[in-house]
């Protein structure tokens, strides 16, 4: 008897799918200007050997400071799209994946955390505190965590937590992977607990943005949308390891 799919080989059969359907790039059109604001960031700080999770950084410009760049992600499609020219690209599981200890200057988690929902609320929080663990262990001393997340109000936790059976339902039947954002301050205790210091938060506040735009809540539900403006907030979370 053959194993059952696990969830990360079915996501990455998702976004592989998302891929060859430009279903994902037509998704980040609505999104440009604060990707571009969040890439500012981004390419103006990291520096050295830089592991990029969940493929590279929209608006991704070579950074001065850059001397190699890894880019993880479990679709292969996507990597094709999201690991730049003379990159390095693993196609690998984030949690599975065997990176060496102590190899990396920077490492950023590309607006992928949310997608490593699994099982139950404390499951799915847990997978955060893991993923925080192996980029501490992957780090040099002195290096840095970049975290780009959308944030939901803490106001929608209870309603987004209370309504998980009826999201993983609802996403099982249109057979996209479960989704889950965390609030800014559970990231802001999670880099904490991991043993990061000198953490930083900044909100990623765009001029120039239609924030009337619908969103698609869920990107295999194209019809269930909310204005930008209510739709969770992209942030930016840094950390460095002592």
């Amino acid at each position: 008897m053959s194993a059952a799919p696990s969830a990360d080989s079915e996501a990455g059969k998702f976004f592989d799918q998302q891929q060859k359907s430009h279903g994902y790039e037509q998704l980040k059109t609505l999104t440009r200007a604060q990707d571009q604001a969040a890439a500012d960031i981004l390419n103006g700080e990291v520096q050295g050997r830089v592991l990029s999770i969940g493929g590279v950084w929209e608006c991704y410009h070579n950074p001065p400071g850059l001397k190699q760049l890894t880019v993880l992600d479990l679709s292969e499609n996507m990597l094709k799209s999201y690991a730049p020219s003379g990159a390095r690209a693993v196609a690998a599981d984030l949690y599975g994946g065997q990176l060496e200890a102590g190899a990396f200057d920077t490492v950023v988690f590309s607006l992928v955390l949310h997608h490593v929902a699994q099982g139950g609320w404390g499951e799915c929080e847990s997978r955060i505190h893991e993923a925080l663990k192996r980029a501490r262990l992957w780090l040099k001393a002195g290096g840095k965590v970049y975290v780009l997340e959308y944030c939901p109000h803490p106001l929608w936790m209870p309603l987004q937590r209370l309504g998980l059976p009826l999201t993983k339902l609802l996403l099982k039947m249109v057979k996209q992977p479960l989704v889950v954002m965390h609030a800014r301050g559970f990231y802001e205790k999670a880099l904490d607990s991991a043993g990061f210091v000198a953490c930083r938060t900044r909100r990623i506040i765009p001029h120039r943005f239609n924030e009337w735009a619908l969103f698609p809540v869920f990107m295999a539900v194209s019809w269930f949308k909310m204005p930008v403006k209510i739709y969770p907030k992209m942030h930016v979370f840094s950390g460095s390891k002592p």
